[in-house]
């Protein structure tokens, strides 16, 4: 039988470490002293800079003098005798969910506060039977803590692997009472730690061996719980699940039938699917990585030669400028690598499209060795900044229109600050020159604009307010004229005294992205309060910390003067209404009639129709897009009456 458990080690190395004391691996969590330090990495006068411990002696908090594996000390001189925790938080006054924001890459995310686990067990009673791994955690609520030295309650996450049966068996979350639940990994963000997987991978390799004779050698890198369960369904070659996603369209739903269960070259069958004849080096690297074969894909697309300029990149398993290695999936149609987020398919495919174009420019313009080196750079850090993403999308879209110089300095510096503001100006400069459209809005969104203490939220209602209120505000606003007209992005500005202080974007989930104020400033003051009393009265998601309230934030308002804005539907609105289509394919041909007919605007908006099918649009879309359709009419009309 097998019983081991491991605690928190903050030194040297910040590591988890095997536990030697008897009764941390066996009793209950519960019945065990445990100690929680908070380090600060700012200093207020409610929490200065350093680490602080909750003393249960004198029910306090107090610094920490010493710190170490199963101890700590206390500047006042209590010695506590335990298991350890430690997360590090930037204090952020009071913030919108627990008035510090967490930047430890130990903890987890929960409604009520931060998961923190305090220890790992593994337990398997055959060596052929069921490996059980657990965590013990405790949910945190930072001021709970500070003024009681309680938890709010602890939980136990688990996870089952049998690699006889080869099934597995996780605990699952309810994330609320309307969303399904979830496996704890992916709805707590919890990270194992790689001694938990490294030895929950040796015993299991144990039980193969007992199975079939042979003790499969695991090379691969990969990293958290993925590779446990990716051990599950295939031990002989792990890596190959990781690419059930890139080769879906040769798998379909016979995953066993084109990767047999104890294969041990999955290579030569990939890359016979694939039609590649690769270096000798990806197969090596295959070996520790399987979305080496991904790049190879895509720089043999790209039109990329020189392999050894391309060996660094067979090593990264995380992300390609931001995108997730494992959303990319080979199209045996087109025979080339496209980008899928089934959360949202639209958006990420326009990005792919941008980004693969921006590539296409740098390559051209610096050659492989040149362009290698800055996609190397900004694929190894941690992820892209919305504004960097605006400034590709834009570059696409735009590209005709910029300046020689402006297109000379992006390859030159990149997706800089300053390239993204100088698209911005010089998009909105173009913008004068294209036709004004008007938008419209269900009423479930007109309800978004109202008065709070005497600032105005509103709906853009054309595309010339777009770019005059990206003038006043100095971003880049403007570049978003067709998200705002196809209805991906739903823009609100807000103003205070006739001046323009915030612009907010806000996705289709009624979720807002970005909350900033003029160039692209952080919300502050009475401005940032008023923004987040509106987020919480529409009940709207928030999905970016462009809301969190900074160290010298006033705190939130309780109370506020709200002036509702009554939305009455007009005559352009009810008569879209009165005759919308039920589907896309009966607003083609509704559109299609009327452009045989010699109707220009319906021409216009077939093809657009056209467009929007390709992207696959959504029922918001249509909807949107037919009553555009039939404003234009109307005010062609009246126009004509005028003439007349």
């Amino acid at each position: 039988m097998v019983e081991i458990a491991f605690q928190y080690d903050p030194t040297p190395e910040d590591k988890w470490v095997r536990c030697e004391n008897p009764s941390y691996i066996h009793e209950e969590i519960e019945k065990l002293p445990h100690f929680l330090v908070l380090e600060s990495q700012e200093s207020t006068e409610e929490a200065p800079k350093g680490r602080r411990v909750f003393c249960p002696y004198h029910h306090v908090m107090e610094d920490v003098a010493e710190i170490r594996r199963g101890r700590v000390v206390s500047a006042a001189g209590c010695v506590l005798d335990g298991l350890v925790a430690m997360e590090t938080y930037q204090n952020k006054g009071q913030s919108h969910l627990w008035g510090f924001y967490w930047v430890s890459r130990h903890h987890g995310r929960s409604v009520n506060g931060v998961l923190v686990p305090f220890r790992w067990r593994i337990f398997q009673r055959e060596t052929q039977g069921p490996l059980n791994i657990a965590c013990d955690v405790a949910e945190i609520h930072q001021g709970h803590y500070q003024e009681t030295g309680k938890f709010r309650q602890w939980h136990c996450f688990s996870f089952s692997a049998d690699v006889g049966k080869r099934k597995q068996y996780i605990t699952r979350r309810m994330r609320n009472s309307v969303d399904p639940s979830t496996a704890w990994t992916q709805e707590t963000g919890i990270r194992v730690p790689e001694i938990v997987l490294e030895t929950s991978l040796e015993l299991l390799r144990e039980g193969t061996k007992l199975a079939t004779g042979i003790k499969p050698s695991v090379l691969s890198r990969m990293k958290g719980l993925d590779r446990v369960t990716a051990y599950i369904e295939r031990p002989f070659d792990l890596n190959i699940v990781f690419l059930k996603q890139f080769l879906r369209e040769f798998i379909g739903r016979d995953f066993d039938g084109l990767f047999p269960y104890d294969c041990k070259d999955n290579y030569r069958i990939v890359c016979r699917l694939l039609a590649i004849d690769p270096p000798k080096s990806l197969r090596k690297a295959y070996s520790f990585n399987p979305y080496s074969v991904v790049w190879y894909t895509l720089f043999r697309q790209w039109g990329v030669k020189d392999v050894n300029l391309m060996q660094k990149f067979f090593y990264l398993d995380r992300r390609l400028a931001g995108v997730p290695l494992g959303e990319f999936y080979y199209d045996k149609t087109t025979g080339r690598v496209k980008w899928d987020d089934e959360k949202s398919r639209w958006d990420t495919g326009r990005k792919w499209q941008a980004l693969e174009h921006l590539c296409a420019r740098m390559l051209e313009k610096k050659g492989e060795k040149g362009f290698l080196h800055w996609l190397h750079k900004i694929s190894t850090t941690e992820e892209m900044q919305p504004w960097q993403w605006d400034l590709i999308l834009a570059f696409h879209r735009y590209e005709d229109v910029l300046s020689e110089d402006l297109k000379r300095i992006l390859v030159r510096d990149g997706l800089t600050q300053y390239v993204h503001d100088q698209i911005g100006w010089e998009v909105t400069a173009h913008s004068q020159k294209l036709a004004e459209i008007r938008l419209l809005y269900p009423p479930h969104i007109m309800a978004y604009e109202c008065n709070i203490n005497g600032y105005s939220f509103r709906l853009v209602k054309d595309t010339h307010t777009l770019r005059h209120a990206g003038l006043l505000l100095q971003n880049c606003v403007a570049t978003y004229r067709d998200n705002v007209v196809r209805h991906h992005s739903t823009i609100v500005t807000v103003r205070h005294q006739g001046q323009y202080v915030a612009c907010i974007e806000l996705k289709p989930e009624n979720t807002v992205v970005q909350a900033l104020g003029p160039k692209n400033q952080r919300l502050s003051g009475e401005t940032l309060q008023v923004c987040r009393y509106w987020a919480r009265l529409k009940k709207l998601g928030v999905a970016t910390n462009h809301l969190a309230l900074c160290e010298d934030s006033p705190p939130d308002l309780e109370q506020a003067a709200v002036e509702e804005i009554p939305h009455k539907e007009t005559a352009a609105e009810m008569s879209a209404a009165e005759d919308f289509p039920p589907d896309a394919d009966e607003a083609l041909e509704h559109l299609s009639e009327a452009a045989r007919n010699g109707d220009k605007i319906a021409a216009e908006e077939t093809e657009r129709l056209k467009r929007f099918m390709d992207d696959k649009m959504t029922r918001q879309d249509l909807e949107m897009l037919w009553s555009l359709q039939r404003v234009r009419r109307i005010v062609q009309t009246m126009q004509d009456m005028a003439e007349e």
